[in-house]
């Protein structure tokens, strides 16, 4: 799989603010053509309804748009009965003023359900304006808002991975976790969000570690991260530290990416062989190297399905957006996914049909009282440098 062209690695930052080549196909703004009806329907079906998608088709996050719609595009293109959704996209230019005009275009034609914004601003804006009477609307990015008649959102957000990890990791057995997180805004983030979730089970964390840009000694962060080092400073809920030379960690939950992760991992095992690590999906390339990443063994994380299942009905359409998308890399290729997924929601939502779990390409997604979409993703460790799935993290060991 091609590596990152520069744009698109700046576009990473948009995987933080959500929570993540030329067009092909569809042109934007022209309905997606559907396969031929089948022979016993009749010629003069009434068309399908119309999803309509707003994203920032042109500037800095195109290729990121480009990536959503081709998903939209290739799900609402496959053989399936009746009902489809015909997809039309409009351009929110990356504005949230251009979001609003697009999405007040897209309720003059008509669109049955609206799918987007994708950026958090644009989303905040078209929600303001938004009227109950208005047709449902799936924004591409969970943000703070009234909870609305129609009003669903959906999208990649690291929160519900750390959730997930912290519902798992307690049902499985473990209480004392030993966070490794990186010192900027992503890294806080994500410690911010398993610490709330791990609070809600009745834990504590047994340490916070932040880990600087530029880390000049592994070994001592892992000393502290462990509770080796009698120069620790308190943890993440404030309660004294572990005394010196006793692991007070039952499992390190390693926060990092697959880069830093292989550079801390050899350390980590020199001090603590057995324990448990865990990550998120931050921890996956998803460019198999078992000779690189044999240092990861038994490091377990979650990622959704479309990047790790096997299974034949993703094969087709891995096919298909492969030869859509052939500059792809790891940020378009969750993007496509993501938009694979909001068409079958779309669809579910203008039918009505919202109260069962979806099995989707980027997880087991199902409705919430509040609208906000919920993913739960599978497990997966490495083994041998190669990447196994899994039922869920390693059960604990009693001691």
């Amino acid at each position: 799989m091609a590596k990152p062209h520069s744009p698109v690695r700046t576009a990473g930052l948009l995987i933080a603010v959500l929570g993540i080549a030329g067009a092909l196909g569809t042109r934007p703004g022209r309905a997606a053509e559907l396969p031929p009806a089948p022979a016993d329907q009749p010629a003069a079906s009434a068309p399908p309804a119309r999803a309509c998608a707003l994203l920032p088709e042109s500037g800095h996050y195109a290729a990121l748009a480009n990536a959503i719609r081709i998903g939209l595009e290739s799900a609402a293109g496959q053989p399936n009965p009746p009902p489809r959704l015909a997809i039309r996209s409009y351009d929110t230019q990356g504005q949230p003023q251009a979001a609003a005009a697009a999405y007040r275009q897209a309720l003059r034609d008509g669109c049955a359900v609206i799918i987007g914004p994708l950026l958090r601003q644009e989303a905040a804006t078209v929600i303001r304006s938004r009227q109950d009477t208005d047709p449902p609307l799936l924004t591409l990015t969970p943000i703070a808002a009234p909870v609305q008649k129609g009003l669903y959102q959906f999208g990649l957000p690291p929160e519900q991975e750390m959730e997930q990890i912290a519902e798992d990791a307690w049902t499985a057995g473990y209480r004392h976790p030993a966070l490794i997180f990186p010192q900027n805004e992503m890294g806080t983030r994500l410690r911010d969000a398993f610490v709330q979730a791990w609070r809600r089970q009745g834990g504590q964390v047994a340490a916070a570690t932040p880990l600087p840009a530029r880390n000049e000694d592994p070994d001592g962060l892992i000393r502290r991260a462990l509770g080796l080092d009698e120069t620790q400073p308190s943890d993440a809920d404030g309660d004294a530290a572990a005394p010196a030379s006793q692991p007070a960690a039952d499992f390190v939950l390693l926060l990092v990416s697959d880069v830093r992760a292989r550079a801390l991992m050899p350390v980590l095992r020199s001090y603590a062989l057995d324990l448990p690590v865990f990550s998120s999906s931050r921890v996956y390339s998803t460019q198999p190297d078992p000779l690189r990443d044999s240092v990861l063994d038994a490091l377990s994380f979650v990622d959704m399905p479309w990047l790790l299942s096997p299974g034949e009905e993703w094969t087709l359409l891995r096919q298909e957006l492969a030869q859509k998308l052939p500059a792809r890399n790891e940020i378009t290729w969750r993007l496509a996914a993501l938009g694979l997924d909001s068409y079958q929601i779309a669809l579910r939502i203008w039918q009505g049909q919202t109260q069962s779990a979806y099995a989707g390409a980027t997880g087991l997604i199902s409705f919430a009282d509040n609208g906000i979409l919920q993913r739960r993703l599978i497990w997966a460790a490495y083994e041998q440098g190669q990447v196994r799935l899994r039922n869920g993290p390693p059960p604990k060991l009693h001691d």
